[in-house]
């Protein structure tokens, strides 16, 4: 006759998990001995194996429940069924974990570990094209893609990103835009009130349509979340001339 604690040591598991598995009816209570202490048999140690092994696989009690109704006859058929559920899950995982290791293969292969790889193609387009570009007008642009790339979709962002290397190519509008950014930085310090926050936005007005032809507005999947929150990283003044800039420009309307 066997213990408990004995059954336990056999399944490598533990007398508290086999007494779980009594509760939930996943093993049968065995028969008593006069002491009242259990008594489990052989068919007892293989149910019990059969248990472990199949949870051991990832199957809930539930499933591992239902894989081993009705043994013998119908145990085979709900086992399989079971592990072929289970194998189709696992294959699906394994596809997941295979696309993450290769996003990680793709980010420490670059000195940016963070972005994504179109948005850190952009940075290094525009670092080469305007290689005077103030360190906050970089980390503002990188915001503003990622913002984009998520709150948009890959479908629109790769238009925007076409767009955007397009303007990149033209030496003579990167001198524009970067003259315009260095006048839009400098309200960093300025007040909303300030008269150069319209003259900054009027130029927007006139740059906007001219170099961003397309959609407009907010990215289609966004609830505008994400062209709010990009917004608020502005100064009162710079927010102000972006709002100002889309009364005629819809691009940059909030």
């Amino acid at each position: 006759m066997v213990s408990i604690g004995a059954l336990a040591r056999l399944a490598r598991t533990t007398t508290r998990t086999i007494r779980h598995y009594h509760s939930v009816g996943l093993l049968p209570e065995p028969r008593r001995r006069a002491n009242g202490y259990r008594d489990y048999d052989a068919h007892d140690a293989a149910r019990l194996l059969r248990v472990r092994r199949l949870v051991g696989l990832g199957l809930p009690l539930p499933e591992v429940a239902a894989a081993l109704a009705g043994e013998p006859g119908a145990g085979p058929t709900g086992v399989r069924d079971a592990l072929l559920a289970l194998d189709a899950d696992l294959t699906q995982q394994a596809a997941a974990i295979d696309a993450r290791r290769r996003q990680l293969a793709d980010l420490l292969a670059r000195e940016d570990l963070t972005t994504s790889e179109q948005v850190a193609a952009l940075l290094r387009d525009l670092t080469a094209a305007a290689p005077g570009a103030a360190p906050d007008q970089l980390a503002r642009e990188r915001d503003l893609l990622e913002l984009l790339e998520t709150a948009g979709g890959a479908e629109q962002f790769s238009g925007i990103a076409d767009r955007y290397r397009a303007v990149l190519a033209d030496p003579t509008t990167v001198d524009r835009i970067s003259a315009w950014s260095e006048r839009f930085e400098a309200l960093a310090r300025a007040a909303p009130a300030d008269p150069a926050v319209a003259e900054v936005a009027a130029e927007l007005r006139a740059l906007g349509p001219e170099l961003f032809p397309g959609p407009t507005g907010p990215p289609v999947e966004d609830d505008g979340t994400a062209w709010e929150a990009f917004l608020a990283s502005l100064s009162p003044a710079q927010r102000r001339c972006v709002e100002l800039a889309g009364r005629g420009w819809p691009t940059c309307a909030p």
